[in-house]
């Protein structure tokens, strides 16, 4: 005799099914811009960025935050509008953006409080700072940050805790085959994490005549260490062109 107990579900009605939406019809009843009612709308500043797809997400996050402009410091990249506003998406024609040589941060902003978004000596934790109800925020470049003399026109200078220590990796990826030959971490974008992450990858695959190694221009791979090991095994350094560093972006 079976007196197991047999239970039929029907997952149709049991579970939920997940589904993607637009956030335009995810926050249409929410309506987050009625916090504009309370606070002015902010001005984003980005001092002198070095790519365009990092210029482009600006415009589509300053779009998506509610500000009210996006002003790039430096001068206008020309031959990369194009890209900048592919990588804007939608938010292009949404906000004013526009690039500028001006330094003086108070004839940009008027009245505004600026708050730089950086890691300084007196900078607070963003959680326990009292942010203005009527800003300017500036953020830095993807090397050097927000300069200094940028940082000594602003009221408030705030950075974002991270959690935990950061760790760094490298890893080497046949084209060919699209296969991770090596990969390793760090503490630190020390050369050494480089050559030995090269070092391992060339043991996995034969070096053959025309291996060329594709990288940005940081300052690993313009390392004599990193310069050495390419004579060493007679591979082609090739590099992406400054400030591009997702010329030679292939993970």
């Amino acid at each position: 005799m079976n007196n197991a107990t047999h239970i039929r579900v029907n997952y149709s009605e049991s579970t939920s099914k997940i589904m993607y939406i637009k956030s335009n019809d995810l926050f249409r009843d929410y309506q987050p811009e009625s916090i504009y009612k309370e606070v002015a709308r902010p001005v984003i500043i980005a001092d002198h960025l070095l790519t365009p797809d990092n210029m482009g997400a600006m415009i589509r996050l300053s779009d998506n935050i509610g500000a009210s402009e996006m002003i790039f410091l430096g001068e206008e990249p020309t031959h990369s509008i194009g890209r900048i506003r592919r990588c804007a998406a939608s938010s292009k024609d949404n906000i004013r953006w526009y690039f500028t040589e001006e330094s003086d941060i108070r004839k940009l902003v008027g009245g505004r409080s600026i708050v730089a978004i950086e890691t300084a000596t007196n900078a607070t934790n963003i959680y326990e700072t009292k942010l203005p109800d009527n800003a300017a925020f500036i953020v830095g470049n993807e090397a050097h940050g927000i300069r200094e003399e940028i940082l000594g026109q602003c009221d408030i200078i705030t950075y974002i805790p991270i959690p935990g220590s950061m760790l760094y990796m490298c890893a080497v990826l046949d084209l060919c085959g699209k296969v991770v030959l090596a990969w390793k971490i760090g503490s630190d974008m020390s050369s050494s994490l480089v050559t030995d992450t090269i070092r391992e990858a060339l043991k996995q695959e034969k070096v053959t005549g025309g291996l060329a190694l594709h990288s940005d221009q940081g300052s690993q791979y313009t390392s004599q260490a990193y310069f050495d090991l390419t004579q060493e095994y007679h591979v082609s350094p090739s590099m992406s062109s400054p400030g591009c560093p997702y010329d030679n972006a292939a993970m």
